[in-house]
C-alpha cells in the first residue's frame, strides 16, 4: 500500500501537495474537521516530505496557509451569524454549548485559540467560538498562526519519524494489531467488571431500555444484558486474538513462571482442583437443584441446572471443535483440548448461579465465590493444565452461560414451578 503511494506521489507530487492542502483546510473548518482529525490525516504527508517525494518546505508553507484559511473561515462565519447562532442555541435548547465556549475564551483569551486547537471537542470550533464573541481580527490571526505551526509539527512529525528512523511499518504492523487487540481486551474485561458504572451513563441506559423493550424483557435486565453484550464483545476479541496468535507471548511467559513453583504449591492446586472436577461439578449442581427444589426455590433451581448445562454444552463443543493444544507438561496424556478451560467454564457459572438468589447471597459471592473462581483459574495454569487465554475464555463463556440463563428466565417468567414455565413458553 505504502509503495502504490510512493509510486504514485512520484509521478505526481501536485496530486500529493493538493491533498495535503485539502487535509489541513477541512480540518480547520467548524464542525467537519472534528471528523477529519489531523493526527489520521496528516501523518502520512509527513511521511512523503521526509522521503523526499514531495518538496518539504513548499509542502509545509502550503499546510500552513490551507489551516489559516480554515480558522478565518471559522472565525468570519462567527463573527456574521452571531446573533443567528444565540437564536438558535436558545430555541434548541443548546446555550450550554455556547456558555461553555464563551467561558473557554474569555478565560484563555488568545490562549484559547492554541489551546483549543489540541483540546478535543472544540479543536475546530475554537475559531467560530472567537467571531461569536467578537474577538478582534488581529488577536485572533496573532494567536493562530503559532497554533497552526505547531499543530502542523505535531501532526506531521509522526511520519517523519517513521521515514527518518527507516521504521518498517509493514514488519512490525502485524505486532502493532496484537498488542492493540490485547489491550483492547483488558480494557474491555475491566468494563465487564465495572459495567454498572458504565450503565449509568445516560445515552446507554437509554439504548438497554430500548433493547429491552424490544426483547420483551424487563427493564430490571438492563444491567444483566449490558454485561451479555460486554462478554459476547469480549469473547469474539479473544477468539479473535488466539487465532491471530496475540496471547503465545504471554501464555508462554505465564507458564515460564509458574512451572518453576515449589512443589507445595503444586499440591495445594492439584487439590482446589479435586473441588471443581467436571463430573463433582454437575453431581453437585443435581444435588443442590433438589436441594432448592425441596424448599420450594425452583427458580434458583432452574438458574442453576440451565446455566451449569448451557456452560457445559458450549465449553464441551468448542473443546472439540478447535483442538487447541495444551502445554507440553501434560499434552501427551489429556490430549489436545485446551481451550476453553472446562474446569474453569463450570466452576464459574455454578457458583455465580448459586449466589444469584436471594438477595442476601450478593455478600456472599463477593466474599467466598469470586476469590473461588479466581483461584480455579490460577490453579489450572499453576499445574500447567492449561494456558492462561484457556481460563480466560473459560471464565467469559461461564460468566456468558450464567447471564444468558438469567435472561431466559426473565423472559419466560420462570419463577414458580415447571408446569408454569412450560405453559408460559407455550404461550409467550
Amino acid at each position: 500500500m505504502l509503495e502504490q503511494i510512493s509510486h504514485i506521489a512520484h509521478q505526481h507530487p501536485e496530486y500529493a501537495m493538493a491533498i495535503a492542502f485539502a487535509f489541513a483546510f477541512i480540518e480547520s473548518l467548524p464542525f467537519v474537521g472534528s471528523f477529519f482529525p489531523g493526527m489520521l490525516t496528516m501523518p502520512p504527508i509527513g511521511w512523503l516530505m521526509a522521503k523526499g517525494i514531495i518538496p518539504g518546505t513548499e509542502s509545509f508553507i502550503l499546510i500552513i496557509i490551507a489551516a489559516m484559511l480554515g480558522d478565518w473561515v471559522g472565525f468570519y462565519l462567527g463573527y456574521y451569524c452571531r446573533h443567528i447562532a444565540h437564536q438558535k442555541a436558545a430555541d434548541y435548547h443548546k446555550s450550554h454549548w455556547l456558555e461553555a465556549g464563551e467561558v473557554f475564551v474569555q478565560r484563555y483569551g488568545a490562549m484559547s485559540i492554541i489551546v483549543g486547537r489540541f483540546f478535543g471537542p472544540f479543536r475546530s470550533s475554537i475559531p467560530l467560538f472567537a467571531g461569536i464573541f467578537n474577538m478582534r481580527f488581529t488577536v485572533f490571526t496573532m494567536a493562530a498562526i503559532p497554533s497552526v505551526i505547531l499543530w502542523a509539527l505535531v501532526h506531521l512529525a509522526p511520519g517523519m519519524f517513521v521515514a527518518w528512523f527507516n521504521f518498517d511499518i509493514l514488519a512490525y504492523g502485524h505486532f502493532a494489531m496484537q498488542y492493540l487487540l490485547v489491550m483492547a481486551i483488558m480494557a474491555m474485561s475491566l468494563t465487564i467488571i465495572f459495567s454498572a458504572k458504565l450503565q449509568r451513563w445516560h445515552p446507554v441506559d437509554a439504548c438497554l431500555s430500548y433493547i429491552s423493550q424490544r426483547l420483551q424483557l424487563p427493564q430490571s435486565t438492563r444491567g444483566t444484558l449490558l454485561k451479555l453484550m460486554l462478554v459476547s464483545i469480549n469473547l469474539i476479541l479473544l477468539a479473535s486474538a488466539i487465532l491471530h496468535g496475540s496471547f503465545d507471548f504471554i501464555n508462554q511467559s505465564i507458564y515460564a513462571l509458574v512451572s518453576s513453583q515449589h512443589h507445595l504449591l503444586i499440591q495445594l492446586s492439584l487439590i482446589h482442583n479435586a473441588f471443581c472436577y467436571i463430573p463433582f461439578i454437575l453431581l453437585l449442581t443435581v444435588a443442590m437443584a433438589l436441594l432448592l427444589i425441596n424448599q420450594n426455590q425452583h427458580r434458583a433451581a432452574m438458574h442453576l441446572c440451565l446455566s451449569v448445562s448451557l456452560a457445559f454444552v458450549l465449553c464441551f463443543a468448542l473443546k472439540y471443535t478447535i483442538h487447541y493444544p495444551r502445554p507440553s507438561l501434560v499434552a501427551n496424556f489429556l490430549g489436545n483440548q485446551s481451550l476453553p478451560s472446562g474446569h474453569t467454564c463450570l466452576t464459574t457459572a455454578f457458583v455465580l448461579s448459586c449466589f444469584a438468589l436471594p438477595e442476601h447471597c450478593k455478600r456472599m459471592r463477593l466474599q467466598l465465590g469470586i476469590p473461588f473462581i479466581v483461584l480455579t483459574m490460577a490453579t489450572r495454569v499453576l499445574i500447567g493444565a492449561h494456558w492462561f487465554s484457556d481460563v480466560f475464555m473459560g471464565w467469559l463463556l461461564g460468566y456468558m452461560a450464567y447471564l444468558l440463563t438469567q435472561l431466559f428466565i426473565n423472559h419466560y417468567r420462570l419463577c414458580c414451578n415447571p408446569t408454569q414455565w412450560l405453559s408460559n413458553m407455550m404461550y409467550s
